[in-house]
């Protein structure tokens, strides 16, 4: 649409046409300007979004304990929160949107005022017939509406890329994978030797450093030490829940790395009661037999 309109407006008169079409780089510079600020005001409404929607899944969840601890006030107050940084993400989105649209509003508009002004001086000077410049006054709509269109789909774009960044780093993360030479362990005795292991969730805090522990065939061991202390995180890591980087230790059943086991086989000869008990959606048969 855009080029056909271009080449009928400029069978009626080339330098109108030029004119007109000058708009269009204007309008490139103003919609890239205000990309970047759409995109990260539209990300910012998402990750609010997200933190809203997290917060009412966790107080709908855990409803029982919110209310056996008379603590409705402090989950109202969570979503409040949330609330708030979702209206002033919006804010920002919409104030946005709001420039964008009026500034290449407003280039068009001015861009229209040049070729009423430029078609009359046309016009008076004689380089121009009344019916030529009622014609292409009428017509530089079929010009200027597509670019308008396009214009207008770029804040759609931005909105929708938004939203599919953050369904890209869920699809992204790289699935659970064994070694390519990973073997099955089998005729397992059940001793169990932590050599040199350090972790971290965050790399400028370790959890855990250089840790080095054996357990026997038949023995307990029992972990004591304060909240946060790495029990539970030194328990997730033998059966593969978290992954040791190389160069921070290695963990061994029976002698055996277990990186260079498959996950199932290894957690298949580990029994793990949770600390939190969670019960799926069946039978108390079905759940006992899980």
């Amino acid at each position: 649409m855009i080029l056909l309109s271009f080449a009928y407006l400029f069978l009626i008169d080339p330098i109108l046409t030029l004119i007109i079409f000058a708009c269009v780089p204007v309008l490139v510079v103003v919609t890239l300007h205000f990309r970047r600020a759409m995109s990260r005001a539209f990300d910012d409404r998402r990750k609010s979004n997200a933190t809203i929607n997290a917060a009412v899944e966790s107080s709908v969840t855990g409803i029982r304990v919110t209310k056996a601890y008379t603590n409705s006030a402090r989950e109202v107050e969570k979503f409040r929160e949330g609330d708030r940084q979702f209206v002033d993400a919006s804010r920002r989105a919409y104030r946005a949107m709001a420039q964008f649209h009026s500034s290449t509003a407003f280039v068009t508009d001015i861009f229209n005022v040049f070729i009423l002004i430029a078609g009359g001086l046309f016009l008076y000077d004689g380089r121009i017939s009344f019916g030529d410049y009622s014609t292409f006054i009428v017509s530089v709509n079929l010009f200027i509406n597509p670019v308008n269109t396009l214009i207008g789909f770029m804040e759609q774009f931005q909105n929708g890329v938004s939203g599919f960044k953050r369904f890209v780093e869920i699809m992204d993360e790289a699935p659970e994978t064994d070694a390519p030479d990973a073997k099955e362990l089998t005729n397992v005795q059940g001793v169990i030797e932590f050599q040199n292991v350090t972790y971290a969730y965050d790399p400028s805090k370790e959890v855990l450093h250089n840790i080095n522990l054996r357990l026997e065939k038949g023995r307990k061991l029992a972990l004591v030490g304060p909240s946060g202390g790495g029990k539970t995180t030194l328990c997730h890591l033998l059966p593969n829940f978290y992954k040791i980087q190389e160069g921070d230790g290695s963990i061994l059943i029976d002698g055996q790395d277990i990186r260079s086991l498959t996950m199932e086989s290894v957690r298949r000869n580990i029994g793990i009661v949770q600390q939190d008990v969670f019960l799926f959606v069946g039978t108390i048969r079905e759940n006992i037999l899980y």
